[in-house]
C-alpha cells in the first residue's frame, strides 16, 4: 500500500474521532446518547436521595463551565450539589430540586454513557493499514 493512501486512510480515522461541537450526554429516558441544544454546556446525572434513583440528561441551565463553578463558590467539575442559600438569592438558571443531588459535567458523556465508535473505528482503520502496508 502506498504512503498516500495509508495517510489518506489515518486522515480519514482521525476525523471520525474529532469530537463535534455539541455536547452530547447519555439520557437515561430513552436509554440513549443525545446531542444537547447549542448553548448548553453540561451533562447532568440526577440522583433522588430518597431511594437512589438516577437520571441522566443533558442539563436543564445553560452556564459556561465558570459561570457554573462560580455560582457553586468556585467548586471543581464533577461537584454534586442538593442546593444551597449560597445560590438561591442570585440570578442563576440553577433550580433547587428538595429531593434531588444534582451532579453537572462538563464533558461528551460524563454522565453515565459511553461511546466506543470512534475508537473502533480508529482501531479498524489502523489494523487494515498495518495488514495491507506488509
Amino acid at each position: 500500500m502506498n504512503h498516500q493512501l495509508q495517510c489518506l486512510l489515518f486522515s480519514f480515522a482521525v476525523f471520525l474521532t474529532v469530537p463535534v461541537k455539541t455536547l452530547r450526554c447519555y439520557d437515561s429516558t430513552n436509554l440513549t446518547t443525545v446531542e444537547c441544544l447549542p448553548g448548553i454546556h453540561h451533562c447532568l446525572k440526577l440522583v433522588e436521595t430518597r431511594n437512589e434513583t438516577v437520571t441522566q440528561s443533558c442539563a436543564y441551565f445553560s452556564m459556561t463551565p465558570a459561570e457554573l463553578n462560580s455560582a457553586l463558590l468556585n467548586s471543581l467539575e464533577g461537584t454534586c450539589f442538593k442546593g444551597s442559600p449560597a445560590f438561591a438569592f442570585t440570578e442563576t438558571p440553577l433550580k433547587i430540586m428538595k429531593g434531588f443531588m444534582q451532579c453537572p459535567c462538563e464533558q461528551d458523556l460524563c454522565n453515565g454513557g459511553t461511546d466506543m465508535c470512534g475508537g473502533f473505528l480508529l482501531m479498524i482503520v489502523s489494523v487494515f493499514t498495518l495488514f495491507f502496508s506488509s
